[in-house]
């Protein structure tokens, strides 16, 4: 004992964060008005250690100077003032602050780790009584883990004592049935009478001896229900639905689920109906069909697992992408932080032992409601209070500890989980595929243990959570309750993200349940293991305690036997211990070696039974009258009610104790906006790639209503699939590629064939709905212990759903934009209870693809409060509210699952760009719509109509858009197209339908897009006016003079053929203000660009300005479609931002056609087109009003061309000179003049160039006047074309003298400028020799090396620029 020192350490004031938590939770819950203070004070009892070494761990190990008080050797205790009580961890109990402390002063001394042993001293001020004392302890110390130990205990280690050989059970091979009964409640076994009856004759008859105490310990955890699920195999013999209108559905599942039998297993099959079969039977048949492409099969038990691929810095990458779901119930119950500590780490096991790194978890927890009074807590049960937080505390706690941002966290209420606690957590997990090696085991195969040590916490945790709890057992089950150590979990997590290690890996499993005997036992069919090479936290197991006792942070894995020593050097790397536990044998038999003697023998075929087969009936009982119609309510009270409900009020407190940005992944904070306020639907992290990055997120969603679930199970399962689904087409998730898992939480069913109906008629409705939506659940997990005496938890399956999508599409459900358009998208309930799928589906798909394209913001499916919760949420994030007037009641309050509130993208004003003036015109219309007063009393008329005249691209529909998004009204569009039907009227009828719709609306904006379509002029021959067409233009006529002025509905249109429309429909009083909408300047381009590349990652180099010079004529969609191209591009060759390089291919491919680079052109073609290329570049370099030189190329193009020049306009013009009209026709020659100065003939390239000039020469001559001959007179013909319904014949409007006077003036203009291109080119022939033999080097060239091939002295053009040519 003198070798032992006390340490107690004391926050200061001001850091007593703990102390003044205590405080306020026993005054305010156990209502103790004379408590006047709270104190705690962490003891650490030490071993031997030297006195250089103590001092130095008394102020870097135990405490920290600047926030804590250390006191040595005595406790820091008043006694006449305080009533103070010391409280421990039980023996055997994990204790991570003693050992965390040992850790560091190994590191501290490089040497042995030193004793440690942790407790608190809770110090009590104020004047209480004994039994206000005792209500402290008992609600302070839980003595499932923990007990009252005195102050001034120096004790270090409890004393040990020598464990027995393990117990050979004598003469229980002829235990009778009434004997087998005793012996299975003094052993307190989870497996039914009927196993122990199998195990007797199995000894009897087969092994002819008898068994041993640990053998039948650890068949007792192989076939428990944790571990081989024998509730959900139990076989289903008699089924009775009854009779309603709700119970229709069900019965047409079940007949469905049959035939799904009868088609995966085919119509004579013997197997047996069970639950299990129930979950897994849509994932086969879909399977079967080639729907699940997606799917990784293995014979490995890990968690659901899919290949994807991933968008890496390396490129496109193979991954698997993991999940699971795991449920940690009982132990929460009974121990919250151990319990919900090793829910996570039981759910992380999974997809790591897959060799998967877990990056993102989600929790979904049910309890009772944690509000009410401490005094109302059952007999034998924690309060809720400390369950909830407990449960918090441990699961945030391990999270952090080993790495693991929780990416949401959601509580749902309802009275019946006082029962027992549900506590869920699922993780998300994902890894190179190429790391994953999966091989059978062969003989000789090393098994190793890797991880932490054994200990006494966790033993019968797989039988423990098996069974039914009462007020008694609670008392005994404190050594089921494991507690994990998340440091070296975390280390396992690291050491299998070298890809060395995980490729040596045939085969890994973890012991999470079962311990050693399943965990190493499930490895392979035949197996030794050595029990005394198991690391031990203490000494004093005895075998049966080493073969079953369970934990986390071990892993047991399979390798070759050359690879054992370089696995178990690797791991020490990671300071993880590795030993070599057990051998592969090809004896098909387990076997438990402790102490030289085997005290396990089994035949694997005997464990693979599962026990005796079950049988049981099964009855659905009909649901009463839905108990959940909205009533007559009063809006207002109704709402400030639902928001204060448990399952709708904010959980952010809650939430807020977990971190949900760890590792740098998380795509979606679990609470949106600049106030942090609106919860998200569900959780998203980008998928963890080593060194890089990825551009693909990981989705994962939940749904659950527990009030379903206690009037109609089957309505429950299939509303939390179609909840889980809308969460994550909320999220911009695609349902139809979605994949699901499932957890089961049910009541002890025992015999009763109602309480089964419960399980059996849930999952039903779960396979309705993937049925329904084609999309399989792949995995799942069951518990089925869910009563408390004669109390039941409600039937709860919680449905998951993970998508997996680029992760800038994921969106977040919070208010974004004032003004913006709120949509409800609901779904069509029918009488049985379920919904129109149809409809469903459609809305999924549609939103889906608006959110793809950016025009949906914002989303928010409906949960337990209706569209009124989802409303308010959505408006809390960035504090922006929302106005309706048209939802009822039901659906502000009523379950209305698979509805949706979406944010429609605002389009206003703000939002065009490039049309300055054309928004200006506009601004008067945006103005009366929401200040018509303003016009109305000065006797102002705002034009009924509207026309937008324009080329096709410029922006006519993105501005009436705009122009109602900037009013805040609503905008009804049509294609004029919708209404050209074959039948007589049917389009008339579409007319004044929509004019319907908008009186009901105003002021708002009808847009008729491509008005010609219907509005062209009538009265031509083409079916005379009984033409479907003339019906459709008349009635709109007729709707137009029918509604007043100013009444605020407002008629826009847009054409690009004005010309065409009938007189009738431009006059004042209908479309009586035309705006023209026409192609950008080189200002307006570049604000189209700087638009369109928002949302793409440019690189340096992108030039907007010489961009929007170099695209005169182009138009917005024409600037939208060029950067696309380029963004293809730039996809394709694997870059992660648009260079420049991309978007001068873009604008070749898009002005010119894709260049043909693989098309194999002879040396002489080469060089004809060299030099053609090159006469066209030395005009445009020459000549002043043309150019200069953008590129040369003689790389063929997708239009025909056999190479290109292609200019960069200095800047935009709004008419033509007649002298640079004369410089575009040299330059047009320059190729054939260039052909017939070097070459010996003459070849057809130059047929587009002769057609572009001869265009522009008759221009000249017939459209505008800049012949002498025919003076200022328009001889052009071609705008007035031919369309059936005008004009059935064309003639010119000129004589043949004339005509043939214009062909001598087209002629001389042509010939003129020939001759001085001839002349230029003539001077430039070094240069044009230059030019060629650089194109025919290097197929292409820019500006700067074009224009290096001249002198600055060079320059002829200045003669050109007036001269008069006719």
């Amino acid at each position: 004992m003198s070798n032992i020192r006390c340490i107690f350490v004391e926050k200061k004031t001001g850091f007593d964060v703990e102390a003044k938590s205590l405080f306020d939770d026993f005054k305010r819950n156990l209502r103790l008005e004379n408590l006047e203070k709270v104190r705690v004070i962490n003891k650490y009892t030490i071993g031997e250690v030297s006195e250089e070494y103590y001092k130095k761990a008394l102020n870097t190990i135990f405490s920290e100077l600047t926030v804590d008080n250390v006191y040595e050797e005595k406790a820091p205790v008043v006694a006449e003032e305080e009533i103070a009580f010391g409280v421990e961890y039980l023996p055997g109990q994990y204790d991570q602050r003693a050992d965390s402390a040992s850790q560091c002063f190994q590191l501290l001394t490089a040497g042995d780790r030193i004793d440690v042993k942790s407790s608190k001293i809770i110090a009590l001020k104020g004047n209480l009584s004994s039994s206000d004392v005792d209500r402290i302890k008992h609600y302070y110390i839980n003595s499932v883990d923990s007990r009252e130990v005195d102050i001034n205990n120096r004790e270090l280690q409890t004393p040990l004592n020598v464990p027995k050989d393990v117990e050979i059970l004598n003469g229980f091979t002829n235990f009778s049935e009434k004997e087998l009964e005793a012996f299975h409640k003094a052993q307190g076994l989870a497996m039914s009478i009927e196993d122990l009856v199998m195990i007797r004759d199995y000894f009897k008859n087969e092994e002819n001896r008898d068994p041993s105490i640990t053998e039948i310990k650890v068949i007792d955890t192989y076939w428990s229900d944790h571990c081989r699920h024998t509730t959900f195999a139990t076989t289903l013999e008699e089924v009775e639905i009854e009779e309603n209108k709700y119970t229709v559905p069900i019965k047409k599942s079940y007949h469905a689920y049959m035939k799904s039998r009868d088609y995966v297993y085919g119509e004579d099959t013997e197997r047996k109906v069970n639950l299990m079969d129930i979950a897994v039977i849509a994932m086969k048949e879909m399977r079967k069909k080639g729907m699940l492409d997606d799917l990784d099969v293995s014979d490995e038990i890990n968690a659901c697992s899919i290949n994807i691929d991933v968008e890496t810095d390396k490129g496109i990458e193979k991954y698997l992408l993991m999940f699971k779901n795991e449920t940690h119930n009982h132990p929460t119950e009974i121990e919250p932080f151990g319990g919900a500590a090793t829910c996570l780490g039981g759910a992380i096991r999974d997809p790591l032992s897959g060799r998967t790194f877990v990056y993102q978890a989600m929790r979904v927890t049910g309890a009772a409601d944690p509000t009410v009074p401490v005094e109302e807590t059952l007999k034998g049960k924690l309060p809720q209070r400390t369950i909830t937080l407990g449960a918090a505390h441990g699961y945030s706690s391990y999270g952090n500890q080993i790495g693991l941002a929780t990416g949401q966290v959601a509580e749902v209420y309802h009275p019946n989980y006082v029962a027992k606690r549900m506590e869920v957590g699922a993780v998300i997990a994902a890894a190179p595929k190429e790391n994953v090696i999966r091989e059978e085991p062969k003989k000789g195969d090393i098994v190793i243990l890797l991880g932490g040590r054994t200990g006494r916490d966790g033993v019968g945790g797989a039988t423990g959570s098996s069974k039914e709890h009462t007020t008694e057992s609670i008392e005994t089950c404190g050594a089921e309750v494991q507690k994990g150590n998340a440091p070296t979990e975390r280390k396992i997590q690291r050491l299998f993200r070298n890809a060395t290690v995980a490729k040596m890996i045939k085969r890994c499993n973890d012991f999470g349940a079962g311990g050693v005997s399943v965990a190493i036992g499930e490895l392979c069919r035949g197996l030794d293991i050595d029990l005394d090479k198991v690391p031990k936290k203490y000494e004093g197991l005895d075998g049966t305690e080493l073969a079953v006792s369970e934990s986390q942070e071990r892993m047991a894995v399979v390798v070759n036997e050359e690879d054992a020593d370089k696995f178990i050097a690797l791991s020490k790397e990671e300071n993880l211990e590795a030993v070599k536990v057990a051998v592969v044998t090809d004896t098909e038999r387990l076997r438990l070696f402790w102490r030289g003697k085997a005290i396990v023998d089994l035949k694997r075929s005997f464990l693979d039974t599962n026990g005796a087969t079950q049988k049981t009936k099964v009855k659905v009982e009909a649901p009463i009258d839905y108990p959940y119609e909205v009533s007559d309510v009063d809006v207002k009270g109704e709402w400030i009610k639902n928001l204060h409900n448990l399952n709708v009020a904010s959980q952010k407190g809650l939430v807020e104790r977990f971190d949900s940005t760890i590792g740098a992944k998380t795509v979606l904070m679990p609470f949106g906006g600049k106030y942090a306020k609106t919860p998200a639907e569900g959780m998203a992290a980008k998928i963890p790639v080593w060194g890089g990055d990825s551009k693909n997120a990981s989705l994962m969603t939940f749904g659950f209503n527990p009030y379903l679930g206690t009037w109609s199970p089957y309505h429950m399962a299939f509303y939390s699939v179609i909840e889980s689904v809308t969460k994550l087409t909320a999220m911009g998730g695609d349902y139809r590629h979605a994949r699901l898992t499932f957890q089961e939480y049910f009541e002890r069913l025992g015999k009763n064939p109602s309480r089964w109906g419960k399980p059996f008629a849930a999952l039903l409705g779960a396979y309705k709905a993937q049925e329904d939506l084609k999309i399989a659940a792949i995995g799942g997990k069951d518990s089925m212990s869910g009563t408390f005496d004669d109390i039941d938890v409600p039937p709860s399956l919680v449905s998951f759903a993970v998508g997996y999508e680029k992760a800038d599409r994921v969106i977040s459900p919070e208010f974004k934009e004032k003004n913006s358009k709120l949509v409800l998208l609901t779904v069509e309930k029918l009488e049985d209870g379920l919904i129109n799928m149809d409809k469903f589906k459609k809305n999924m798909e549609i939103v889906y693809g608006l959110i793809g394209d950016k025009k949906i913001i914002s989303a928010s499916s409906t949960k337990m409060g209706g569209v009124s919760e989802s409303l308010t949420k959505m408006a809390l994030g960035n504090k922006i509210g929302c106005e309706f007037t048209n939802l009822s009641k039901e659906e502000l309050f009523g379950y209305n699952y698979g509805t949706m509130v979406v944010e429609v993208k605002n389009m206003d004003f703000s939002k065009v760009a490039g049309l300055k003036e054309e928004k200006e015109e506009l601004e008067e219309i945006v103005d009366f719509l929401k200040n018509p007063n303003k016009y109305i009393m000065l006797g102002a008329r705002i034009p009924k109509g509207i026309l937008l005249e324009g080329p096709p691209g410029t922006g006519k529909t993105l501005l009436a858009k705009a122009t109602a998004g900037e009013a805040g009204v609503p905008f009804f569009t049509i294609s004029g197209s919708d209404f050209v039907e074959m039948f007589v009227g049917v389009g008339a009828s579409r007319v004044r339908d929509l004019f319907a719709e908008a009186k009901k609306n105003a002021p708002c904006i009808i847009f008729i897009d491509e008005i010609d379509a219907v509005a062209r002029r009538r009265g031509t021959g083409m079916g005379g006016g009984h033409d479907e067409r003339e019906q459709t233009l008349n009635q709109m006529l007729v709707e137009m003079d029918g509604f007043g002025v100013n009444e605020g509905i407002i008629v826009m249109a847009a054409t690009n053929r004005v010309d065409i429309l009938d007189p009738a429909i431009l006059r004042p009083g209908r479309f009586d203000r035309k705006v023209l909408v026409g192609r950008p300047d080189v200002k307006g381009r570049k604000e189209i660009l700087e638009v369109h590349a928002k949302n793409k990652p440019i690189g340096d180099d992108v030039d907007l300005e010489q961009i929007a010079r170099i695209t005169s004529g182009f138009t917005g969609a024409d600037l939208e479609n060029l950067l696309n191209e380029a963004s293809i591009l730039a996809a394709k060759a694997g870059k992660h931002f648009l260079t420049q390089a991309e978007i001068n291919q873009a604008m070749i491919k898009v002005g010119i056609g894709k260049e043909k680079k693989s098309r194999i052109i002879s040396e002489k073609e080469k060089r004809i087109t060299a030099y053609h290329e090159s006469g066209h570049a030395i005009l445009f370099h020459v000549l002043p009003d043309v150019g200069p030189v953008h590129t040369v190329s003689v790389i063929p193009t997708g239009a025909g061309a056999a190479g290109y020049t292609m200019p960069l306009p200095g800047k935009d013009e709004m008419f033509l000179t007649k002298g640079k009209m004369l410089q575009e026709i040299m330059v047009d020659l320059g190729g054939r003049i260039a052909e017939e100065l070097i070459l010996d003939d003459i070849t057809t390239g130059a047929s587009q160039d002769i057609k572009q000039a001869t265009a522009t020469a008759k221009a000249m001559v017939t459209k505008y006047g800049f012949s002498d001959k025919l003076g200022l007179i328009n001889y052009d013909d071609e705008s007035d074309d031919v369309f059936i319904g005008r004009d059935l014949a064309h003639s010119k409007g000129y004589g043949e003298n004339t005509a043939s006077v214009i062909d001598e003036e087209v002629r001389e203009i042509v010939d003129t400028c020939y001759k001085k291109a001839k002349k230029i080119i003539e001077d430039n022939m070094e240069q044009l020799h230059a030019s060629a033999a650089l194109l025919m080097e290097k197929e292409k060239i820019g500006r700067e090396e074009f224009e290096s091939l001249f002198d600055a002295d060079n320059n002829q053009a200045d003669s050109l620029t007036n001269e008069k040519t006719v």
